[in-house]
């Protein structure tokens, strides 16, 4: 039996559904608009719907709140030029919707309101060039709302004015170039309405139709005709300049004519094909240019067929997919630009028993009807002009008969002769005009150069001056000349480098210049020069570089640059460049969805027409972009044939598949101008979205706390051609060097970012891989905490600066005190002296005449007078000595202040040096200077100075914790706990004092063993200096235990003097002290504060009512970095 084919253009449509199960909120789709931002509104019997692509938002009517919808019955939807969305409802009046603030703004009929809404069932809503607001209502005649002042004007039948309204529910509005509105009226026909002058013109169709004639729908097509459907009378094309009008009806005998004479909703895609939805008769498709109806009604038994056959509404949007509201089916969806495609496909719903066949090959004769041949199905004939296939076969029996079924090429030589290549049964030549069939056989015995090498022909060609090539799958390459009747073998010869370089031919081409290009299974592709008979091979090679990638060719096509395509089976596709004999290679890494490369044509813009085992692509050397072609895109099955290609006259492309073969022209496949915008959707903080004081799409900068370090954006690319197919990326500056290619993925995460300020960037692709590069960008601004703040530091620097001044001029002033008093010491020494000097005078002249004897004595006094004086020497060096060393101190100080950038860290060393020379200086004075008062300020000073020192070495440490670099390890807390406590073993009251360690558990933990060991040193250190010396009891407990499986909590509690409650809150700040009581500089709290901290723990001081301190640390059990 013959196989049974079938013609379908556009005749299988895939349906894309949307319904209740995707978010819908009702089956019941009466209108539908795509808004300036590109969402989708859906309006239902029950709620407006806003789709993205991937998800549906509901808005409902809410009794309780007046800013809701007002009815969930929703007719008409438009958007003005301001952006507002305008709802016509069933019973609930006029809504505008200010997507902004997410309110609605309710009109509705009042029988007092004189300059209101005149019915609240609005059916249809459209805005005019001067931006006056129209509104068709049922019953209620046409209002015009004036946004200016938001009053409206009615317009009601009138029966004494034959220039009025004809009927009071309008329906369909639509407005031409001049500015004229059409009304379409229930039960008053078609009204022209001039709105300068506001006088109707009605439109009566004939007689009968009189003012019977109810009209759903008003369309203005590309050539200014004026398309009307009608409740049940069919649909009109008016040409409003004639006044001429058509009229289509269903007629039953005719299977290309309106499906249905109710005609709800019409639209027209970029091709010029009208698209009419009716009710009850499902979808159909009218192409101008012939006047033919093509109907789709919803079959049971096809998924993918319409859900529906009563159709609401229909709407083109920006990349030219048809949305289809249905009364009971939802949101029906396709993409109009994927009807360019042809398919011939076995149909398997017919009665007749067949083999389905794979198309192999492919030629469109000069009479233009189509030969196909099939894999085990035989020779089959498509007239185009009537539409029928026919199976090729002899009439006449001593003609011959084509006896295989495996036919593999087909060519028309220069006299109107049909070639038909056959696997394994040689070559046949059919003249059409007798219908007689000629084979052409080897034979084997015979060994005659003359005959066919070989009875397997893959490939025929006829060349410029009527030689018919002949490709064999193992004879080489023969040449038929018609005129001599007599074939030349070309085979190869292995001790001939100029012979074509295999035997087993796939293809053949011959390009502009005259020349063959044979492509070979095993050995690459050759080009065959007629005028020298020789051939040049080009084979793969094994070295990366500008070689042909395989030696299996399929395909092979010449571009208008005379650059050779060459399609291979498993290494993409070749560009040969002859002037430089050089191939440029396209694989899958660079676009091609498949290196099995199955045909090859070029249109006639240049345009490059791949078939691969995948699916069939199309290559722009403009842009060097591909596009995609498959099932979702209007073709019959991805996977197409090799060497089943064919470029027809007309410049229709043929490529065959399994079970089928499709034609298209390459102008009907528009590529898409339209760029979908992409947008952040949501920003959310800790997983939850964030309420911002504008919408996110109008919000430019978001501000954060330093805290806030846990947040993610959404967004989306509103692309409905296939939108699980988008592409995103995104990219943070400050954060991300490159853009994130994240597939489909719609969300992108930041944590622990750095205080400063960022620009989150994102941009999509669509499925066809045109990336939209005007990425949709928003600035994050992250605040630093209150201590790492500019004005922060300044006053920490200064407070620094101050205290360091402060103690300078304290010290000058000491030491000031400390020179009076060795001056005051110098000074009565020098008394003594001089004392001295006159009693020794007086002792001096009394022995002088009294006996020379005492001459000696005199000159022992006058020793001691010596001795005296350098005694005064002495201590006049050391003042100078000590005012020299203060000096320098002071130096010190005034090049320390001038380097405060940097005074966290080196301040603490630059001060300490010249404090531990004071220190040593005391050390000093208080072995030599036997002065108590001397001593007593001098014990000050080195306390003070001691103080001091201990101070800027918590200061260190504080500088220090910050930029230790956290080493977790594993810790046992008990004998850590233990070994804490040991190192207080020379503290002053460590002896008095009785430890509780029993409350500690087996516990261990994983964080930074130096830092945990300083906050514990801390802790226990304050509880033993600040002990209650009144009391005989001197209690440390030490407990700990876990909070939970993640945290464990640290508590250490003492009987000592407690801390007063009104100073608890200021506990961990600097320089705070609890009590007065002891010599603490109020840094070691606040360093384990820092600590604690860092280790991403928390400390507390728990409240008591009893004398003593309770700490507690709450520590993470695995601190991880």
């Amino acid at each position: 039996m013959m196989p049974y084919w079938a013609k379908s253009q556009g005749h299988d449509i895939k349906f894309k559904h949307i319904l209740q199960e995707q978010g819908l909120s009702h089956k019941n789709v009466l209108c539908i608009l795509q808004d300036s931002k590109g969402y989708i509104w859906f309006g239902t019997k029950e709620g407006l719907n806003v789709y993205d692509g991937y998800s549906i938002k509901v808005y409902l009517h809410d009794s309780l709140n007046t800013e809701s919808l007002s009815s969930n019955h929703i007719q008409a939807l438009f958007e003005d030029r301001d952006g507002y969305i305008w709802i016509g409802t069933y019973d609930g009046g006029l809504n505008r919707f200010d997507r902004r603030t997410g309110k609605f703004k309710i009109y509705s009929y009042r029988e007092s309101a004189t300059n209101g809404l005149s019915s609240n069932n609005v059916c249809t809503i459209l805005q005019d060039k001067t931006g006056n607001i129209w509104i068709g209502t049922f019953g209620g005649g046409l209002c015009k709302l004036n946004p200016t002042n938001n009053t409206f004007k009615a317009y009601q039948t009138q029966p004494d004015n034959p220039q009025g309204l004809s009927a009071n529910s309008v329906f369909s509005i639509y407005e031409d170039n001049a500015g004229i509105l059409w009304l379409g009226t229930f039960g008053g026909g078609l009204c022209q309405f001039d709105p300068k002058k506001e006088l109707f013109s009605t439109y009566f169709y004939s007689s009968n139709d009189a003012k019977g004639l109810d009209i759903y729908s008003i369309f203005g097509d590309n050539s200014g005709s004026l398309w009307i459907g009608t409740n049940g009378s069919g649909l009109y094309k008016l040409n409003k300049r004639t006044k001429q009008y058509k009229i289509y009806r269903h007629q039953p005998e005719n299977s290309k004519s309106l499906s249905n004479n109710y005609v709800q909703a019409i639209q027209q895609d970029a091709l010029g094909i009208l698209w009419i939805g009716t009710k009850g008769g499902g979808l159909n498709r009218f192409d101008p240019k012939k006047e033919e109806f093509t109907s789709y009604t919803h079959d049971p038994f096809k998924f993918l067929s319409i859900s529906d056959n009563t159709i609401n509404t229909l709407y083109l949007d920006q990349e030219k997919n048809l949305w289809i509201g249905t009364q009971s089916g939802g949101v029906n969806k396709f993409e109009t630009q994927n009807l360019a495609f042809t398919t011939y496909a076995n149909d398997a719903g017919s009665t007749q028993k067949f083999i389905a066949g794979s198309v192999i090959s492919l030629y469109e004769d000069s009479n233009k009807t189509l030969w196909i041949g099939t894999f085990g199905d035989g020779l089959y004939l498509y007239d185009k002009q009537c539409e029928k296939f026919t199976l090729f076969k002899s009439k006449l029996a001593d003609f011959g008969s084509l006896n295989q079924d495996i036919v593999t090429a087909i060519c028309e030589d220069n006299a109107g002769d049909m070639w038909i290549g056959t696997s394994d049964n040689g070559l046949y030549r059919y003249t059409q005009r007798t219908k007689k069939l000629l084979v052409y056989q080897t034979d084997l015995f015979a060994n005659n150069p003359a005959m066919l090498s070989s009875n397997s022909i893959e490939a025929l060609l006829k060349d410029r001056i009527g030689n018919i090539w002949i490709g064999t799958y193992d004879g080489g390459l023969c040449k038929y000349n018609p005129e001599a009747n007599q074939f030349t073998s070309y085979q190869h010869d292995p001790t001939n480098a100029r012979s074509i370089s295999s035997n087993t031919i796939k293809v053949i081409y011959e390009d502009k210049a005259g020349n063959l290009w044979i492509g070979t299974k095993d050995s690459g592709i050759a080009k065959f020069d007629p005028s020298t008979q020789q051939f040049t091979n080009y084979k793969r090679t094994l070295k990366e570089g500008n070689g042909l990638t395989s030696n299996y060719i399929t395909a092979i096509s010449e571009d208008k640059e005379g650059f050779i395509w060459i399609g291979t089976f498993d290494g993409g596709l070749n560009k040969f460049d002859p002037k430089t004999k050089t191939f440029e290679t396209f694989t899958d890494k660079k676009g091609l969805p498949s290196n099995n490369i199955c045909g090859i044509l070029i249109d006639t813009t240049g345009n490059i027409w791949i078939s691969t085992t995948k699916m069939l692509s199309r290559y722009s050397a403009a842009t060097n972009n591909f596009r995609h072609f498959a099932a979702d895109d209007g073709l019959y099955n991805d996977e197409f044939v090799q060497r089943s290609y064919h470029n027809s006259k007309t410049g229709e492309l043929y490529f065959g598949g399994l079970n089928h073969f499709i034609s298209f022209y390459p102008d009907h496949i528009l590529d898409n101008k339209y760029i979908p915008p992409v947008y952040i959707t949501a920003f959310n903080l800790f997983n939850q979205k964030k309420v911002l004081e504008k919408p996110i799409w109008e919000t430019k900068v978001i501000e954060l706390k330093h805290d806030d370090n846990f947040f993610s954006f959404e967004f989306v690319l509103l692309s409905y051609l296939d939108a699980d197919k988008n592409q995103y990326a995104f990219k943070m500056d400050g954060i991300d060097k490159e853009w994130n290619y994240v597939g489909n993925q719609r969300r992108a995460t930041y944590t622990n970012l750095d205080a400063k300020e960022y620009i989150f960037r994102v941009k999509a692709a669509d499925k066809n891989g045109v990336w939209n590069e005007n990425e949709t960008t928003i600035k994050i601004i992250i605040h630093p905490a209150w201590y790492n703040t500019w004005l922060f530091r300044i006053a920490f620097v200064a407070t620094i600066v101050g205290a360091s001044f402060l103690y300078y001029r304290a010290r000058i002033n000491s030491i000031e005190k400390q020179k009076k008093i060795l001056e005051g010491l110098v000074l009565e020494r020098t008394a003594e002296l001089i004392q001295k000097n006159e009693k020794i005078e007086a002792q001096k002249n009394s022995i002088e005449v009294t006996n020379a004897s005492l001459v000696e004595a005199h000159y022992i006094i006058e020793e001691q007078n010596e001795e005296l004086k350098a005694i005064n020497n002495e201590l006049e060096s050391r003042v100078k000595q000590r005012t020299r060393e203060l000096t320098e101190t002071n130096e010190e100080l005034i090049k320390s202040n001038q380097e405060l950038d940097m005074f966290i860290y080196r301040a603490s060393h630059d001060i300490r040096g010249p404090i531990a020379s004071i220190l040593g200086l005391c050390k000093v004075a208080q072995l030599d200077i036997k002065d108590e008062t001397a001593l007593m300020y001098i014990k000050m000073l080195n306390e003070n100075s001691e103080q001091t020192n201990k101070r800027l070495l918590r200061i260190l440490s504080i500088y220090d914790v910050r930029k230790t670099v956290i080493r977790p390890k594993e810790i046992a807390l008990q004998p850590f706990v233990s070994d804490v406590i040991n190192s207080f073993n020379n503290l002053d009251g460590f002896s008095d004092i009785r430890f509780d360690l029993s409350k500690i558990k087996n516990i261990s933990l994983m964080t930074d063993e130096l830092l945990l060991r300083s906050v514990l040193h801390n802790l226990i250190e304050n509880a033993i200096l600040y002990r209650n010396q009144s009391s005989d009891s001197h209690n440390i407990n030490i407990a700990a235990s876990e909070v939970n499986s993640q945290n464990i909590c640290i508590q250490i509690s003492d009987n000592g003097i407690g801390i007063p409650k009104e100073v608890q809150g200021k506990l961990f700040t600097m320089f705070f002290r609890g009590t007065f009581h002891t010599s603490g500089v109020g840094l070691g709290l606040y360093i384990s504060k820092i600590i604690v901290d860092k280790l991403k723990g928390k400390i507390y001081l728990q409240p008591q009512n009893k004398q003593g301190t309770v700490f507690e640390i709450q520590l993470p059990k695995l601190l991880v970095f």
